[in-house]
C-alpha cells in the first residue's frame, strides 16, 4: 500500500485545510514528522487510520470528538485520503459524527458519519467501478484491499515502539492478546472447542448413565428406609438388603399384635376416671360461684338503692335539657348583640353612638339609635348623583388606556415589522445554503436505494430466525414440563403399587365365599380374614395409574423430537443470516432508510425552498408598505388623546370637594350607607338578647320546683340520680343474673352423685390418658413399622431389575469419557502436555518464532552484531502457559537473558527490529502484500551517535526497497540526518502543516 495525498479539514487541532503530499514529501523515501508537543503529529496518523477504518488507534477513538475546537462556526470534519492497493488506487472522503448548530433556532444536532470510496486511474483522474457509499461496504473493500484488520494496520503501519516495548516485558497470556489480534488463530480456537463439546458431551452422557444408576440406587434406598448407598458392588450390596428386609417383616407382625391388645385395655380405663374427675369439678365449682355471690351481696343492696334514686330523677333529666338549651340560646343571642355593637364601633363615625348605649338596656337607647340610622341614610341619598359622575370620570380615564393601548400596540407592530425586514437577508442566505444542499442531496438518492436493496435481501433471511428461537425455548421449557410431569407419573404408579401391596390381604380377604377354599392357603374356615378398607388401592386404579404414565412417556418423546426439529431450523436460519442479528440488519436498513429519505426530502423541497425565496422577497416589500401605514395612524391617536385628557382633570376637581375626608365620593357613600346598616342590626340583636335572657331566668325557677316535687333536697341533688337508660338496664338484669346464679349453685350441690364424688380421692385423669397415649403410640409405631417393612421388601424387590439395567449402561460411557477427557485435556495445553501450550498457542508459537526470526536479522545490524532475539517454548512458572517466551542473545557473553534486562536505547531498538519484522509476517500473513508506506513513532533519543547510524542503515534498507518511511520523532539531530520534513506549528487559531525540502550538508573531506 503507497498514500499519495491527505487533505485534513476542520479535524482534531487544524482548524482550516491542510494539505499533505506523500508523493512529493516521500519521494527519497524517508521524511520527519516533527513538531512541538500537542501540535498535531499524532493527528495525522489518526486521520490515516480514519479515512481508512473509521477509527483511530488507542483510547483516542472512544471520544469521538474530532471536530476542531479551532474551527469556524458551520466548519464540516472531513478526511480524504487517495492511496494504491495492488495496483489499484482510491479515494476516500471520511465525514465523522459531530455536533453542529441548528439551523433554526438553539441548540444543536448530531450529524451523521458519512464515506464515500471513489475509484481512480494511475494518474489520480478517475476511473471505473462503482463507488461505494455506504460505511460497510467501504469497510469491507478496504479489509479486503489490505488484507488487514484496523488492529493489524495499527501495529504494523503505524509502527507504536511504546507498545513493542510493552510487548518485550510482557507475559506470556498479554503476548498471546496481541498475537491473536494480529494473526488468523480461530480455526485452531474451534478445534479446541470441538474436542471440549465432544467431551462435554461424553461427560453430559456418563453423568446421566450415572445418575441413573443413583437414581435407582436413591429409589432403592427410599424404598428401603436407609440413608447409605452401597460403598462396594452393588450387586451384593443388594442381596444383602433383601435378606434384612424380609426378618423385618416378620418382626414387626409379632410386635403389631402385642401393642393392639394393650391398647384396648388401657382406653377402658380411661373412660371410668373420665367421668368421676367431671362430677368432683361440678362440686367444686359449685361451692366457689356460692361463696362469691354471698361476698358481694352488700355492694348489689347499693346498687339496689342507686338504681330506686335514678328512677325518681327520670321525669327531671329531659326538663335539664331544656335549661341548658335555653342557656346557651341567651349566651349566643348576647354574643351576636356584642358582635353588632363591635361592627358598629369599627366604622368612621359610629363608635360615639355605639358608647352612649347601655346593657341592660334602656328606653332611650332605642331613640338614639333610630335618629342616627335616619340621618346617615339622608347623608347618602344626596351623594347619588355625584357618584355617577364618578363613574363618567372613570370611564374617560379607560379610554385614554385604551388609547395608549393602541399607540403601544402600533410600536410593538412596527418594532416587529423592522426586526423582521432587518432578518430576512439573513433567512434568504439561508434558504440559498438549503438550495445548495437539496442539489448536493440528488446526486446521493441511487447509491443509498442500491444499499437498502441488499439490506432488505439480507434481512429476509434474518427475520424469521427470532420467531423459532422463541418456539425453541418454549419448546425446551415445555421439555423439561413433559420430563418433570413423566417422573411424577412414574412415581405415582409406585406409590399406588406399594399401597396395593400393602392392602392386598385384604383384597384377598373380600373375595373370600364361606365353604369355598381360600386362594393363599387353601382352607375353606376363614376364622380371620383381614378387613378391606373403601379406600383401597384396587387393580383398576393401578390400570389407571399405568395408563397415565403411558401417556406422559409419550409427550416427553414429542416434547424432545419437537426441540430436535427447532434446534436443526435455527441452526440452517442462523447460517443464511449470515449470523447476524435482525436488530443490527434493522438499525442498518432504518439508517440506511433514513438517509434516503432524508435525501429524497431534500430534493422534493428544492422546488418548495425556491418558490419560498420569492416568497420571502416579496414579504420584504410588503413590510416597508405596512410601517408607513402605522406611522400615519399613530399621528391621529396621540391627537385624541389630549382632548380626553383636559376633559378628565376639570371632572375630577369637582369630585374632589365633595369627597370630605374620605378618600373619594364613592368611598363616602358607602361609609355612610354601612352606618345605617350596622346600627339597624345592633337594633335587632339587643331586642333579641335581652327576651332570651328572659326566658332562661323563668324556666330555672320552674326546674328548682320540680326538684323539689320528687323528694331531692336541692336542683343538684337530682341531677346526680339521674342515671342513663342503658346503665338502669344493666343493672337491673345484674341483679336478676345475681339470684339465678345462686339458685344454681345451690341446685348442684344438693345432688347426692356429685357429694358421693367429692367425698372421694381426687381423680388422675392425665396419669390415665398417659398410659393410653403411650400404649396409642406404641401401636401406631407398630403399625408404621410392619407397613414400613412391608413396603420396603416390595419395593426393592421391584427395583432390583431397573439396577441391573443401569449399572450394563455405565460401563461405555465411562470409558468414551475416559478418551476424550484425555485428548481435550492434551490439545487446551492441560494434563499430559508438559509444555502447558494450547493447540492455538502452539500456531500462535510458531508465528512469534518467525516474527523472532525476521526481528534478530534487524536487531543484529542495529546493535552491531551483539543482540538477536531467542524464542523459548518453555512452560512458565508455576505452571502457567508456555511457547510464548521471547528473550534476548548477547553475543559477547553468550548468556541468553530476559529483555527486561536491556537499557532504554537497546529497549528502542529490540522494539523497531520486533515491530519491523512482526510487520514482515503480518503482511506475509496476508498474502505478502508490500507496505509500502510505514511511520515510526517517537524513541531515536534513546540512542546514541553510533547506534543511531546503525539504525538509519536499517531504515535505509526498507526504503531502498521501495518503501517510504515516516519518522516522527522531537530529536534535532533527525532534522540534520533527514532532508524532507513534515513540520506541525501550533498556534493559538489551530496548527497547521509545512513541508520542506533541505539539502544535507556534505561530509568533511579528509
Amino acid at each position: 500500500m503507497r498514500l499519495h495525498t491527505l487533505r485534513i479539514e476542520a479535524f482534531g487541532p487544524f482548524a482550516d485545510v491542510e494539505t499533505i503530499d506523500f508523493d512529493s514529501v516521500g519521494a527519497d523515501g524517508l521524511f520527519l514528522l516533527h513538531g512541538q508537543t500537542g501540535a498535531g503529529k499524532t493527528t495525522i496518523l489518526d486521520a490515516i487510520a480514519f479515512a481508512l477504518y473509521g477509527a483511530v488507534p488507542g483510547a483516542r477513538t472512544e471520544s469521538k470528538r474530532f471536530l476542531s475546537d479551532h474551527a469556524r462556526e458551520g466548519a464540516i470534519p472531513r478526511v480524504t485520503l487517495e492511496a494504491s492497493v495492488k495496483g489499484r488506487r482510491f479515494r476516500i472522503v471520511r465525514n465523522p459524527e459531530y455536533d453542529r448548530p441548528k439551523k433554526r433556532g438553539d441548540g444543536s444536532v448530531k450529524e451523521k458519519a458519512k464515506a464515500v470510496l471513489t475509484w481512480l486511474e494511475p494518474d489520480g483522474t478517475p476511473g471505473r467501478g462503482e463507488n461505494l457509499a455506504r460505511i460497510e461496504e467501504i469497510a469491507d473493500t478496504v479489509r479486503d484491499l489490505l488484507g488487514m484488520s484496523k488492529d493489524q494496520f495499527f501495529q504494523v503501519v503505524l509502527l507504536p515502539q511504546g507498545e513493542f516495548a510493552k510487548f518485550l516485558r510482557a507475559s506470556n497470556e498479554e503476548r498471546e492478546k496481541l498475537l491473536e489480534s494480529l494473526f488468523e488463530t480461530k480455526r485452531f480456537g474451534s478445534v479446541e472447542a470441538w474436542f471440549a463439546d465432544r467431551r462435554k458431551e461424553a461427560e453430559a452422557r456418563l453423568d446421566r448413565a450415572r445418575q441413573c444408576v443413583d437414581v435407582v440406587l436413591g429409589k432403592i434406598t427410599h424404598a428401603a428406609g436407609i440413608e447409605d448407598e452401597p460403598d462396594g458392588n452393588p450387586r451384593d450390596w443388594i442381596e444383602q438388603l433383601r435378606d434384612f428386609l424380609c426378618q423385618r417383616v416378620k418382626t414387626a407382625a409379632a410386635s403389631l399384635d402385642q401393642t393392639a391388645t394393650a391398647f384396648d385395655q388401657a382406653q377402658h380405663r380411661l373412660d371410668g376416671v373420665r367421668v368421676h374427675a367431671e362430677r368432683q369439678l361440678r362440686f367444686r365449682d359449685a361451692e366457689s360461684a356460692l361463696s362469691k355471690l354471698t361476698a358481694g351481696e352488700a355492694l348489689r343492696r347499693d346498687l339496689a338503692t342507686e338504681l330506686h334514686r335514678a328512677r325518681r330523677a327520670k321525669p327531671f333529666e329531659t326538663a335539664d335539657r331544656d335549661l341548658m338549651r335555653f342557656q346557651q340560646a341567651a349566651d349566643d343571642a348576647v354574643l351576636e348583640m356584642k358582635l353588632a355593637v363591635d361592627e358598629l364601633t369599627v366604622l368612621n363615625g359610629g363608635a360615639a353612638v355605639a358608647e352612649a348605649l347601655s346593657w341592660p338596656a334602656q328606653a332611650c337607647d332605642d331613640t338614639n339609635l333610630q335618629e342616627a340610622v335616619t340621618s346617615w341614610t339622608e347623608e347618602s341619598g344626596g351623594l347619588t348623583k355625584l357618584c355617577e359622575r364618578a363613574d363618567e370620570a372613570d370611564r374617560l380615564e379607560r379610554d385614554i388606556s385604551r388609547l395608549d393601548e393602541a399607540l403601544a400596540t402600533i410600536d410593538d407592530e412596527r418594532t416587529q415589522l423592522v426586526t423582521e425586514l432587518d432578518g430576512i437577508p439573513a433567512k434568504k442566505g439561508r434558504l440559498d445554503q438549503d438550495i445548495d444542499e437539496a442539489v448536493a442531496a440528488e446526486a446521493r438518492i441511487e447509491g443509498l436505494r442500491t444499499g437498502i436493496h441488499q439490506l432488505k435481501k439480507t434481512r429476509s433471511a434474518a427475520h424469521e430466525l427470532p420467531g423459532v428461537s422463541e418456539a425453541l425455548i418454549d419448546a425446551q421449557d415445555a421439555l423439561i414440563r413433559a420430563r418433570s410431569n413423566h417422573l411424577e407419573s412414574r412415581e405415582r404408579l409406585v406409590a399406588l403399587r406399594e399401597l396395593r401391596i400393602a392392602g392386598m390381604a385384604g383384597e384377598l380377604a373380600n373375595r373370600l365365599e364361606a365353604g369355598e377354599p381360600c386362594a393363599v392357603c387353601g382352607s375353606e374356615i376363614h376364622p380371620k380374614p383381614a378387613p378391606f378398607a373403601p379406600t383401597a388401592v384396587t387393580q383398576e386404579d393401578e390400570q389407571r395409574a399405568v395408563d397415565s404414565e403411558q401417556l406422559a412417556a409419550d409427550a416427553f418423546e414429542a416434547a424432545r423430537v419437537a426441540v430436535a426439529d427447532l434446534e436443526k431450523r435455527a441452526e440452517l436460519l442462523g447460517g443464511e443470516s449470515g449470523g447476524r442479528s435482525l436488530r443490527d440488519i434493522d438499525a442498518e436498513l432504518t439508517e440506511a432508510t433514513a438517509s434516503l429519505a432524508e435525501a429524497q426530502r431534500c430534493v422534493g423541497q428544492l422546488g418548495g425552498l425556491r418558490s419560498a425565496r420569492e416568497k420571502l422577497l416579496g414579504r420584504a416589500r410588503a413590510l416597508e408598505e405596512r410601517i408607513s401605514e402605522l406611522s400615519s395612524k399613530r399621528a391621529g391617536l396621540e391627537e385624541r388623546v389630549d382632548g380626553l385628557t383636559t376633559q378628565l382633570a376639570e371632572l375630577r376637581a369637582t369630585l374632589d370637594a365633595a369627597r370630605g375626608e374620605d378618600t373619594d365620593v364613592v368611598s363616602r357613600k358607602a361609609r355612610l350607607d354601612a352606618l345605617a346598616r350596622a346600627a339597624s342590626h345592633l337594633h335587632g340583636t339587643r331586642g333579641k338578647a335581652a327576651a332570651a335572657v328572659l326566658r332562661t331566668e323563668e324556666h330555672h325557677a320552674y326546674l328548682q320546683s320540680l326538684a323539689r316535687e320528687a323528694g331531692f333536697q336541692s336542683l343538684t341533688d337530682a341531677r346526680n340520680a339521674v342515671r342513663t337508660v342503658p346503665w338502669i338496664a344493666d343493672t337491673e338484669a345484674a341483679l336478676e343474673d345475681a339470684r339465678d346464679r345462686k339458685v344454681r349453685a345451690q341446685a348442684v350441690l344438693d345432688d347426692p352423685l356429685v357429694r358421693d364424688a367429692a367425698n372421694q380421692p381426687t381423680a388422675n385423669v392425665e396419669a390415665a390418658e398417659t398410659d393410653v397415649a403411650e400404649a396409642r403410640a406404641a401401636l401406631e409405631s407398630a403399625v408404621r413399622e410392619h407397613a414400613q417393612a412391608q413396603r420396603a421388601n416390595d419395593g426393592v424387590i421391584s427395583l432390583a431389575g431397573d439396577l441391573e439395567s443401569a449399572l450394563e449402561d455405565l460401563g461405555p460411557a465411562e470409558e468414551r469419557y475416559a478418551q476424550l477427557s484425555l485428548l481435550s485435556e492434551v490439545i487446551a495445553g492441560r494434563g499430559q502436555n508438559t509444555r502447558r501450550m494450547s493447540l492455538r498457542s502452539y500456531v500462535l508459537a510458531a508465528r512469534l518464532e518467525e516474527v523472532a526470526v525476521a526481528a534478530s536479522a534487524r536487531l543484529r545490524i542495529m546493535s552491531g552484531g551483539r543482540y538477536e532475539f531467542i524464542h523459548s517454548d518453555a512452560a512458565g512458572p508455576r505452571g502457567l502457559r508456555g511457547g510464548l517466551g521471547l528473550d534476548i542473545r548477547d553475543d559477547y557473553t553468550g548468556v541468553v537473558r530476559s529483555a527486561k534486562t536491556l537499557s532504554g536505547g537497546e529497549t528502542f531498538m529490540a522494539s523497531l527490529s520486533l515491530a519491523l519484522g512482526l510487520a514482515d509476517v503480518v503482511t506475509s500473513e496476508a498474502g505478502g502484500m508490500m507496505l509500502d508506506t510505514l511511520f515510526i513513532d517517537e524513541g531515536f533519543g534513546t540512542l546514541d551517535s553510533d547506534t543511531l547510524d546503525a539504525v538509519m542503515g536499517v531504515l535505509d534498507e526498507l526504503r531502498a526497497g521501495g518503501r517510504v518511511v515516516g519518522i516522527v520523532s522531537h530529536v534535532d539531530e533527525m532534522r540534520q540526518r533527514i532532508p524532507c520534513r513534515l513540520h506541525v506549528v501550533k498556534t493559538r487559531t489551530g496548527s497547521h502543516v509545512r513541508s520542506s525540502v533541505t539539502a544535507l550538508p556534505e561530509a568533511p573531506v579528509g
